[in-house]
């Protein structure tokens, strides 16, 4: 078969997640797991935080009950949120 009708296999396309990674690497260059870990924890947090305010008007109250009834949680996940809910009752960070 001539060269010209061998067609060489696409790349693979990089997943969501890979591409949230890539673009931790990208901005802060060499990076430890870790590292890329805490970033996605703070980019999270600070998009948490502006949806808090720009859409429910600063109020956690509204955001998370309109998460949860956006998208119902399992009994497992309502448990994990009990746990976390008590723990700042009591002021134990997270």
């Amino acid at each position: 078969m001539p060269k010209q009708m061998l067609r060489q296999p696409k790349p693979p396309r990089p997943t969501n997640a890979e591409l949230q990674i890539l673009r931790v690497l990208w901005q802060r260059g060499p990076s430890t797991v870790r590292d890329v870990t805490a970033s996605e924890a703070a980019t999270r947090r600070r998009m948490v935080t502006d949806l808090a305010k720009r859409a429910f008007g600063g109020s956690t109250v509204r955001l998370v009950l309109h998460a949860l009834a956006a998208t119902p949680a399992t009994a497992p996940e309502l448990d994990q949120i009990r746990k976390l809910l008590d723990e700042k009752k009591k002021g134990e960070p997270s």
